[in-house]
């Protein structure tokens, strides 16, 4: 590129090669800065899409399974994905159901609400 000259009022300044950083040298990833935002809304979108409205599982199995997808898709810790797990079926957003066929679990999603 070789050496260029800016002159402001009475001083210059030199620039060279060796002063040029490429973006690719100073530029990280948003996801590599900020860790995402899971809001329950989001998880509960996320468990409907693994799993259906309805899933045949018994009570510690179901929130072992939803933990498991939780941590794989938003990449949290075990206990942070409990801890939402937990959230969520408080929000009512994942409910333990008991019905004529059995025991299971329903996920609502955030559009039709808990």
């Amino acid at each position: 590129m070789g050496e260029a000259r800016v002159v402001i009022g009475d001083d210059m300044v030199e620039m060279s090669d060796e002063s040029v950083e490429t973006t690719d040298d100073v530029v990280v990833s948003t996801r590599e800065m900020v860790q995402a935002v899971v809001t329950p809304e989001v998880a509960a979108d996320a468990l409907q899409e693994s799993f259906g409205a309805l899933v045949d599982a018994d009570y510690l199995p179901g929130k072992t399974g939803f933990r498991d997808v939780l941590c794989g898709k938003f990449e949290l810790s075990e206990i942070e994905a409990e801890e939402l797990v937990d959230a969520l079926e408080a929000l009512g957003y994942v409910r333990f159901i008991s019905s004529d066929d059995g025991l299971g679990w329903c996920i609502s999603r955030a559009d039709s609400g808990p």
